[in-house]
């Protein structure tokens, strides 16, 4: 049983495929406090012998559940890290909520394991694993080995991506052109930035797009860019 985000394409995923779901609103607010009873109701009315859950805002809302089931919990990146002082301090205690909770911690990086080594969120005792994400080579479309000079940017288009600093990168490269896949709060900044630069004819924004979509537009590229200011 998939619990996710309403509206969100693991949502539409997940339905195309007939996977039992159901839709909360975890990014709503991080105040949200009716989430936890919530989810609370539902993983109970479930009784699942094991919870595997995914990024912090997930760990954080399941813990505040206080239900007693075991819990996997994925770490994608710690965003502590770029916080204030104060913001820094309230999210790192979170992370070890999460983190303390499960009884197995996996890593998208041996880096992230090491931040949450140092930050002690984690125990010599706590079990952990580093399991890289990446892509089968068997689904990728045919790479065009003649592409011409095109950069690609894939991503959201947030703060933590900086997809801006890869707008600014063009406007010092007249010879390329690119293309930006992904949506996000920053896309109307991305757009007038284009536009303010004189960039509208080298530079496409191809919004969001489904995954088999994105691959047919990676298999295209010269090269990716990552401006990313953090990232697991």
């Amino acid at each position: 049983q998939l619990i996710t985000e309403e509206q969100s394409y693991l949502m539409k995923e997940a339905c195309d495929l007939g996977i039992p779901r159901q839709g909360l609103r975890f990014f709503m607010s991080r105040r949200n406090l009716a989430l936890p009873f919530q989810l609370r109701a539902l993983v109970v009315a479930l009784q699942p012998d094991l919870v595997h859950v995914h990024g912090g805002r997930a760990g954080f809302f399941f813990a505040l559940s206080l239900l007693r089931i075991p819990m996997v919990y994925t770490v994608h990146g710690f965003h502590f890290i770029e916080k204030s002082p104060k913001i820094r301090w309230m999210a790192l205690m979170a992370e070890r909520w999460n983190v303390q909770r499960a009884c197995h911690s996996i890593f998208v990086s041996k880096y992230d394991a090491a931040l949450a080594e140092n930050y002690q969120l984690l125990s010599v005792h706590d079990k952990r694993s580093v399991i890289y994400p990446g892509l089968s080579l068997n689904n990728l479309p045919q790479v065009f080995p003649h592409a011409p000079l095109h950069i690609g940017f894939i991503g959201r288009l947030e703060y933590q991506k900086d997809p801006l600093l890869f707008v600014e990168m063009m406007a010092f490269l007249p010879g390329y052109s690119a293309t930006i896949v992904g949506d996000g709060a920053l896309a109307p900044m991305v757009k007038q930035e284009i536009i303010k630069r004189g960039l509208s004819g080298r530079v496409h924004m191809a919004g969001e797009l489904v995954h088999g979509e994105a691959l047919k537009i990676l298999a295209k590229l010269s090269v990716v860019v990552l401006t990313s200011r953090w990232e697991g």
